[in-house]
C-alpha cells in the first residue's frame, strides 16, 4: 500500500506484490510484467524459496522482468527461509551471486540495507 507525502511530492515507499508471480495475469489485459512497467519501480525485489528450484524460479523472473520497457532498476534477490545449514540453500546463494552476479540477500537486515 502506498501513502501519499504530506508535501504532495508522490510517496515515499511504496510496494506492489505480484500475487502468483510475474506471468500470472494482473488485468484481463496485462500481468504482473506489464504491471511493472507501468509502476516503473525503483528497486525490484523477488522473494524466492531458497530450496530446490530456486536458480531456475529467480533467473525466470528475473529475465521476464528484464523484457519490459525501461527495466533499468536493479534487481535485489532474497531467499526465504534461508537456512546457511542447508547445502543447497548456500549452494543456490553462491550460484546466484557468483555465476548470475544478482545481488542475494538472507536475512532480514542484509535485505533492509539492500533496501535502504
Amino acid at each position: 500500500m502506498t501513502r501519499p507525502r504530506d508535501d504532495g511530492r508522490g510517496v515515499d515507499v511504496g510496494l506492489v506484490e505480484l500475487a502468483g508471480g510475474v506471468r500470472s495475469p494482473a488485468a484481463e489485459d496485462g500481468d504482473g510484467v506489464d504491471l511493472t512497467a507501468l509502476v516503473a519501480p525503483e528497486l525490484v525485489l523477488v522473494v524466492a524459496d531458497a530450496g530446490l528450484g530456486t536458480i531456475n524460479s529467480v533467473r525466470l523472473i528475473v529475465d521476464a522482468l528484464a523484457s519490459r520497457p525501461g527495466a533499468d532498476a536493479p534487481t535485489v534477490v532474497h531467499l526465504n527461509r534461508f537456512d546457511a545449514g542447508v547445502e543447497v540453500h548456500r549452494r543456490n546463494r553462491d550460484w546466484l551471486v557468483d555465476r548470475c552476479g544478482y545481488r542475494v540477500t538472507t536475512d532480514l537486515d542484509a535485505l533492509a540495507d539492500a533496501l535502504a
